[in-house]
């Protein structure tokens, strides 16, 4: 069990990245950033965590953890996650972040491709085409005049993602 003061330590790690994160990019936050940030040595960072895609999947599992988020049901409503996700205690983080692709890329690979991992009745190829589903909506967003947002139309997103048709979206 870990002593009080590798406690404190850890919480002001993540404290102070969560705070970086409200205010800069996230590809742009380094570990002396976050070293400094935390008034702890940046030696010490990496006593607790091996970088910061791995602090970043940390307060990502966090949230799901401490807002218990269910994720059983994301291999029918992925875009409800996500909603869920973003109106949790990182929404701040997530608002500033969402230009950012590294930020972006961590974000859909711990939300899917992990969360999808855990759910073991599904086959390499059954995982492989929910990523796909999702990953096709989101690019059909970007490249086409679509109005969604990932984050708050996540029914009609979930109902695109089920039946593979958008009849109440403008499709180009």
């Amino acid at each position: 069990m870990p002593d009080l003061r590798t406690k404190r330590t850890h919480r002001a790690i993540v404290t102070a990245f969560r705070q970086l994160l409200t205010t800069t990019p996230f590809d742009k936050v380094t570990i002396n950033d976050i070293a400094e940030s935390a008034l702890i040595n940046r030696s010490t960072f990496y006593v607790h965590f091996l970088d910061k895609y791995d602090l970043l999947q940390h307060i990502f599992e966090d949230v799901l953890i401490q807002e218990q988020i269910d994720t059983s049901h994301i291999d029918q409503y992925p875009f409800e996650l996500f909603a869920r996700v973003k109106s949790s205690s990182i929404e701040a983080i997530i608002k500033r972040q969402t230009t950012d692709e590294s930020f972006v890329t961590e974000f859909f690979k711990f939300f899917i491709e992990k969360q999808i991992e855990r759910n073991r009745k599904m086959t390499e190829l059954e995982r492989c085409f929910f990523i796909g589903r999702v990953r096709a909506i989101m690019m059909w967003i970007q490249r086409t005049p679509q109005t969604f947002n990932i984050f708050t139309d996540y029914p009609t997103l979930d109902r695109i993602f089920q039946t593979g048709k958008a009849s109440v979206a403008v499709d180009s």
